[in-house]
C-alpha cells in the first residue's frame, strides 16, 4: 500500500534529522547522544535498504553497487544499544582499545561482503543479484547471528539497567522507554527470520516494523522538544544550582582567593596525600564552605573534587614511578605513599588518568 510507503519515507527523514540534531548537539551527554543518534541512523539505513529492494528493477539495473551497501550495520546495532545505555547512566564511562572487539563482527561480515560482492564489476554484481548473491545457508547464518548479537546485548543492557537501579534507587523512564522498543523492534527482527525462507508474512512484518519506529521516530521528537533536558543529562535541580553558583561566585575576589587558598594549600602543601581527604576536610583547611569550594573546583579546573585531588596523586605517583631513587619500591608502597588505601583503587585512578597500568608506567609502555 502507498500509504505503508509513504510512513516509511518519513520515517526515514525523521530518523535522519533527529541523528544529525544528535550528533551536532554539545549539550549534555554528548556521547550518550551519540550512540543514540547512531542507533537511530543505523535503523534509517536498514529503511533505506529495504527502499532498494522495494523497487529492485530499478536499482538493480541502474546503481546495482547499492545493494549490501548498509549491511555493515547489522553488527553495531547491538554495541550502539548497549553502550548508549552504559553512557547514559555513567557520562564519565570511557571507551578504550580493549572495547574495540566489540567491532570484529561488523569488520568480519564487512570483509565477508566486500569478497563476495562489493569488489566485483557492476556487471558482474547485476548478475549476482538477479541470481542470488548468497546462498540460503550464508543467508541464514548471517541473519541468525545479527539476531543473536543484538539479544545478547539486550541482555547485557538490561541488567546492567536493573543493578544501576538497585544501587541507586533511581528511575528515569525514558531509558526503560527505549529499551522496550528496542526489545519489541527485536522481537520484530525474529519474527522476520523466522519467516525467511517462506517470506509469506515479509511484508506485514517490514509494514509493521516501519510503523513501529515512525512511533519511537516522533514520540522521541516530541518529548525532545517539550523539555529540552531530555537529551542533556541536565535536571531542573542542576539548572537550580546553577543559577546558585553563579551567586556563589559573583564577587570575583573570592572566587580568586579560594583558588589561591587551594594552590596553598592542596598543591604547595601537597595536601592531596592525605588518605582520608574529604571536601569537608579541604573546606577547613582553606577556610572556605564546602559548597564554595566544589563549586570553585568544578569551574576552573572542570573535574569534580574527588578527580581533582585523585589526578594530583597520580602525577605524584608517576614521579615516584620514574625515579630511579624509588625503583625498590613496589606498586603498592607507592601507592600508600600518594595516599590511596587500596591497590585496586590506585590501580583505577591510574588508568582513568593515564591509559595505562602503574606497572605498564613502571615498564616504559606508554
Amino acid at each position: 500500500m502507498q500509504l505503508f510507503e509513504d510512513i516509511k519515507i518519513i520515517t526515514l527523514f525523521t530518523l535522519a534529522l533527529f541523528s544529525i540534531f544528535l550528533f551536532t548537539y554539545k549539550k549534555g551527554n554528548v556521547k550518550s547522544n551519540y550512540l543514540l543518534a547512531s542507533v537511530y541512523s543505523f535503523q534509517a539505513l536498514e529503511i533505506l535498504n529495504g527502499t532498494f529492494y522495494r523497487f529492485a528493477d530499478f536499482w538493480i539495473n541502474q546503481f546495482p553497487w547499492v545493494f549490501y551497501s548498509t549491511e555493515f550495520t547489522f553488527f553495531l546495532w547491538g554495541p550502539a544499544i548497549y553502550y548508549f545505555f552504559k553512557y547514559s547512566i555513567n557520562s564519565n564511562f570511557q571507551l578504550r582499545k580493549k572495547h574495540s572487539w566489540h567491532l570484529a563482527p561488523a569488520a568480519l561480515h564487512t570483509a565477508f561482503l566486500c569478497y563476495t560482492f562489493h569488489f566485483h564489476s557492476n556487471a558482474e554484481k547485476i548478475i549476482q543479484l538477479n541470481n542470488g548473491v548468497m546462498t540460503i545457508e550464508e543467508d541464514f547464518v548471517i541473519h541468525f547471528l545479527k539476531n543473536a548479537s543484538v539479544v545478547i546485548y539486550l541482555i547485557f543492557s538490561t541488567i546492567y539497567l536493573a543493578k544501576w537501579k538497585a544501587k541507586s534507587n533511581e528511575r528515569r523512564p525514558w531509558l526503560i522507554f527505549f529499551l522496550t522498543v528496542f526489545y519489541i523492534v527485536q522481537l520484530i527482527q525474529i519474527l522476520q527470520f523466522i519467516d525467511l525462507e517462506t517470506r509469506i508474512y515479509n511484508t506485514i512484518i517490514y509494514n509493521t516494523t516501519s510503523i513501529l519506529w515512525f512511533f519511537v521516530a516522533i514520540t522521541t521528537l516530541y518529548k525532545a522538544l517539550k523539555n529540552p533536558f531530555y537529551f542533556s543529562d541536565e535536571t531542573i535541580e542542576e539548572k537550580a544550582l546553577e543559577k546558585e553558583r553563579e551567586n556563589i561566585l559573583s564577587d570575583e575576589q573570592e572566587y580568586e582567593l579560594i583558588l589561591k587558598n587551594i594552590q596553598s594549600k592542596i598543591i604547595d602543601e601537597e595536601l592531596f596525600l592525605e588518605p582520608e581527604l574529604t571536601l569537608q576536610k579541604l573546606a577547613d583547611e582553606i577556610d572556605f564552605s564546602p559548597k564554595k569550594t566544589s563549586f570553585v573546583i568544578n569551574e576552573h579546573f572542570e573535574m569534580n573534587v574527588s578527580d581533582f585531588i585523585n589526578s594530583f596523586k597520580i602525577e605524584k605517583a608517576k614521579k615516584l614511578l620514574a625515579s630511579t631513587s624509588a625503583k625498590e619500591k613496589t606498586i603498592i608502597e607507592i601507592a600508600y605513599e600518594v595516599g590511596f588505601n587500596s591497590k585496586a583503587t590506585f590501580n583505577r585512578a591510574f588508568v582513568k588518568f593515564t591509559g595505562i597500568s602503574p606497572t605498564e608506567f613502571r615498564k616504559g609502555d606508554v
